[in-house]
């Protein structure tokens, strides 16, 4: 990859057209993501993920972003992406990675059975991935900002 694209704005400037980008922001564990194993309810959690929708509002003169990701996490060696919903005021700031997603174009894969690259563990479900700089004709899985190699069995 040439030279890093990564920017930050204001949550509130989120707009339906970044879905498909990957991002990366801190917000608080609701009891869904608690319930997901990202933390205890209240403390601040860093989630990174593709984005996939954003609603924009304002209550009592007061801008929000709703954002739903599909945040990359990995729990006791286990990778695997969990849906997150949660909204952002103008106190948070979202980093725009200069990871590929799916609306540049990112090549994905549709993991049937768990896939073990190194220490890690990928849950079956779908990943981003970008070619291998070091196999012709491979691909590698892009999570959390870094590349394992896929070295799957043919059939």
């Amino acid at each position: 990859m040439g030279m890093s694209t990564a920017r930050e704005i204001n949550a509130v400037q989120l707009r339906p057209g970044h879905a498909g980008v990957v991002i990366e922001f801190e917000t608080v564990v609701t009891p869904g993501m608690e319930a997901a194993g990202l933390g205890t309810l209240g403390e601040p959690v860093a989630l990174y993920g593709e984005l996939l929708t954003v609603t924009n509002g304002r209550t009592l003169g007061r801008g929000w972003s709703r954002v739903i990701v599909s945040a990359e996490v990995i729990r006791h060696g286990t990778a695997s992406r969990v849906l997150i919903d949660s909204v952002l005021g103008a106190h948070r700031t979202v980093t725009v990675t200069s990871d590929p997603g799916f609306a540049q174009g990112a090549p994905v894969i549709l993991l049937h059975v768990p896939y073990r690259a190194g220490a890690l563990t990928f849950a079956p479900g779908s990943y981003r991935t970008i070619p291998d700089p070091n196999c012709p004709d491979c691909y590698a899985i892009r999570f959390l900002g870094t590349t394992f190699p896929l070295r799957l069995r043919q059939g």
